[in-house]
């Protein structure tokens, strides 16, 4: 009796511990905007018709859903180097030329994969430097260039819907 009371013991106590949330300020403080940054991302994407998904105001620009996979690519590949350490099971490249339902599942297949990864982000490494593009910067400050490339990328699409007389989505900040 006494080990099956400590088999079950085991089996609910130590996957309770190990989904605790995390308890680093920053680490709390970025999941909660990341998700803000979600919410808002797949609200701008939803606001344009599928049909002007080809839609860019110049030629040199990237048209929306190349924006929506690159914005996509940049979080996969800076969270698998810097902060997972290890690859996404999935490459949005794979999702160039694809429909709006699909570049939805891109999104959240991304932030998906980006809050686990800072979910289980150790807090002792956020310090710790990395060389990126011949500099050195703390992994930190990699999260920071996570969310500024979003934001930048993101903004684009908001000028890409005021380009064709659509409202973007009120604001969802921090």
């Amino acid at each position: 009796m006494m080990y099956q009371f400590l088999a079950l013991f085991f089996l609910v106590a130590f996957p309770a511990l190990a989904q605790q949330p995390p308890s680093d300020p920053f680490i709390k403080d970025e999941l909660l905007r990341w998700e803000n940054a979600r919410n808002y991302t797949l609200a701008v994407v939803e606001a344009l018709p599928e049909s002007e998904f080809g839609f860019k105001p110049v030629a040199e620009e990237m048209d929306f859903s190349a924006q929506i996979v690159h914005l996509s690519d940049n979080i996969l590949w800076l969270t698998s180097k810097f902060i997972a350490q290890k690859p996404a099971s999935f490459s949005a490249k794979d999702y160039n030329g694809k429909g709006k339902k699909e570049l939805i599942q891109l999104v959240n297949q991304t932030f998906d994969y980006a809050q686990a990864s800072f979910a289980s982000f150790p807090a002792d490494k956020l310090s710790e430097e990395v060389d990126f593009a011949g500099q050195k910067m703390t992994r930190r400050r990699i999260f920071f260039l996570i969310n500024d490339h979003l934001t930048h990328h993101r903004a684009q699409m908001i000028v890409y819907l005021r380009l064709q007389g659509i409202a973007p989505p009120k604001y969802v900040g921090w």
